[in-house]
Parts: C-alpha cells; sequence; structure tokens
C-alpha cells in the first residue's frame, strides 16, 4: 500500500487503491501536476476530480473569434 495522497485544494483524501497509478485512471480521474516548492524544488500536486475542473476552468485561455 503506498501513502495516499490529499488534494491540494480541498485537502480530500484520495480512495485507498493499491498504487497511484490507478487513481489517475476514468474511473477514479485524479490530476497530478508539477509544480515548484520552496527554494525552487520540484514537486507535485494531487487534485480531486471537482478541484481539477475549477482549475482547469480558471486557467483556460478564452477563445479569440479572428
Amino acid at each position: 500500500m503506498f501513502k495516499r495522497p490529499a488534494c491540494v485544494d480541498c485537502h480530500r483524501v484520495a480512495p485507498q487503491t493499491n498504487t497511484a497509478h490507478t487513481l489517475l485512471s476514468k474511473s477514479f480521474g485524479w490530476r497530478l501536476s508539477r509544480s515548484k516548492g520552496p527554494g525552487g524544488a520540484a514537486g507535485v500536486e494531487w487534485r480531486c476530480p471537482p478541484c481539477w475542473r475549477l482549475r482547469k476552468a480558471a486557467t483556460a485561455k478564452p477563445e479569440t473569434n479572428s
């Protein structure tokens, strides 16, 4: 068993699975993003499906009608 990650936004703990790869599947839909920690160190951020949808909508580029 691996340590269950928590969503960086809402702090929801991921469901119990055998591996982190299972969380990335369509049935669970968790997402993993790269981040920079203190001092520029590389890190990762887990997001649950609802928080991922909010982040994706907030960072989406507006469409331009050219």
